[in-house]
């Protein structure tokens, strides 16, 4: 629900900064390119040595992510979203015990292994902190001895970058988790003041980003029991840089506003749940799309990716939605499709025009870039809200993705990349098949530091599957929080404290189990 004060509050403080520069999600378009599309994949709640009552399937559930999954879905990268492990072997017997009573090494072993196993590398496979991590464990000392990221980069921050043709695309993974969280509790989870001016002067050292992603574990609204601490500094940040929200911990599968208008999803859990918790994010010509599928029973899966939805999965409406000008007898559709086996079919149904086939992009059905598009006359469609369904048939099943996309009357402009070159589909590689990682330590991450080069697993050459090469930067030295909006946040505390003694009241119901 929408808090009408905050979002007072809010204007205010977008009234003060109005000149500042951010990533733009309003510049998403419909084109006729297929090209440059990317994806990657979400995870969270792995809770790996969960108990066999609430996660008998979390270590086979992991393998498959980072096996099968990785192979079909072929990835840019994978973000595990935290609960990496259970938490729960500090009490127990061989690693099994009362859950939230602690850190077991037991646990941490068996992550790694499957981890290892999979030939998950720095650079491909990025692993954040959360709540089940730090039980009873005061600054994560387990997450950075053991977690993939934590070891090798000795922080709980990660930032990194997507690189194709039409520009820079960052993330940052954040932690909420405030380094600590009390055995046998659900308290209590935030972000770290450090964190936050890393992030804010990240913010504007990229303010030339095409899109933002930020990551955490927790809610910006809390966890059910308790409100994420500093989640209200966070959220200006995000609002004020048109950034992107993902993040697990409640284990559903989500899409909704936040309070302050942030676009967030949310994937169900990996380890304690068998449905909608393999998200899969893509960007197509800077729309951003998101869906999950089943860890058990994936493929196949369709993914709807142009146009884009005039409404976000929980019906509130999408800020950065466009809409399509129906009076064209050309107007693109496209989707990316994953499957064990190259699909029998693939198919668009437009409002109730009939289906129309859709075709690779590529010269013939290529799986490192599965894109699918069809041109349809539309201009016997009615203006306005239209369904719009993309039905992938593969191994003997069907599976279907539908959007309500906007349809305007009128007459209609020239389309960007009106007539691509035959070979549209193909991508442009570069020199890398992965990703560049900052190795330095967290007191140097502001320097000039040494990088090392670890390449995607095997199965997944990351430039030839995306269309993207991909680089982890150092993060910036903080250079100072932007003052007009440190000067608001204390307004800002204020209409979010009103608002959230209802907020938690109405979220308590969600709580009466510890996730």
């Amino acid at each position: 629900m929408r808090r009408p004060l905050a979002a007072c509050v809010f204007a205010a403080i977008f009234a003060m900064v109005g000149s500042a520069e951010g990533a733009s999600p309003d510049a998403a378009r419909l084109s006729k390119d297929p090209s440059g599309l990317f994806w990657f994949m979400h995870i969270s709640d792995l809770h790996i040595g969960a108990n066999l009552l609430e996660g008998p399937n979390a270590k086979p559930h992991l393998a498959f992510a980072l096996g099968e999954a990785v192979t079909v879905i072929k990835p840019s990268f994978v973000w595990a979203t935290g609960d990496l492990q259970d938490g729960s072997g500090k009490i127990g017997i061989d690693g099994t015990g009362i859950p939230t009573s602690g850190q077991s090494q037991t646990q941490w072993d068996w992550y790694k292994q499957l981890y290892q196993d999979a030939a998950m590398k720095v650079g491909f496979y990025f692993d954040l902190v959360g709540n089940h991590d730090v039980y009873g464990d005061q600054g994560a000392s387990y997450y950075l001895a053991n977690s993939l990221w934590g070891s090798t980069q000795h922080k709980t921050w990660m930032d990194f970058k997507v690189v194709t043709s039409r520009g820079e695309y960052r993330f940052v993974g954040l932690d909420s988790t405030n380094d600590y969280f009390k055995p046998l509790s659900n308290c209590c989870p935030g972000f770290l003041d450090d964190q936050i001016a890393e992030l804010d002067a990240w913010l504007q050292k990229n303010a030339d980003a095409k899109l933002v992603f930020v990551a955490a574990h927790h809610s910006l609204d809390g966890n059910g029991s308790y409100p994420t601490a500093n989640a209200d500094r966070v959220r200006a940040l995000l609002k004020a840089n048109n950034a992107f929200y993902i993040h697990g911990d409640m284990h559903e599968y989500k899409e909704y506003l936040d309070s302050s208008g942030v676009v967030v999803n949310e994937i169900g859990s990996l380890g304690k749940s068998a449905t909608q918790n393999l998200g899969v994010g893509v960007v197509d010509h800077d729309a951003f799309v998101y869906r999950a599928t089943d860890v058990e029973g994936a493929w196949p899966f369709a993914i709807l990716t142009t146009p884009v939805s005039a409404s976000l999965r929980d019906g509130e409406v999408n800020p950065w939605a466009y809409s399509v000008c129906k009076n064209r007898v050309d107007n693109p559709f496209r989707a990316v499709t994953f499957s064990y086996e190259v699909p029998t079919k693939v198919a668009v149904k437009v409002g109730g025009l009939p289906e129309v086939d859709m075709a690779p992009v590529t010269a013939s059905f290529d799986f490192s870039y599965p894109v699918w598009q069809a041109e349809v006359d539309t201009r016997s469609l009615p203006a306005g809200l239209v369904d719009v369904t993309v039905r992938v048939e593969a191994s003997g099943r069907a599976r279907t993705d539908t959007v309500r996309a906007k349809f305007d009357d009128g007459s209609c402009a020239p389309l960007s990349d009106q007539d691509p070159s035959p070979d549209a589909g193909a991508v442009d590689a570069g020199d890398e098949t992965g990703l560049d990682v900052d190795a330095a330590p967290p007191a140097d991450a502001g320097a000039d530091a040494p990088t090392t080069n670890a390449s995607a697993p095997m199965a997944v050459t990351t430039a030839s599957a995306s269309g993207c090469s991909c680089r982890v930067g150092a993060p910036s030295e903080p250079a100072g929080s932007t003052k007009l909006l440190a000067s608001a946040f204390a307004l800002l505390a204020v209409a979010s404290a009103r608002r959230r003694r209802g907020a938690r009241a109405s979220r308590a119901s969600r709580a009466t189990r510890l996730l």
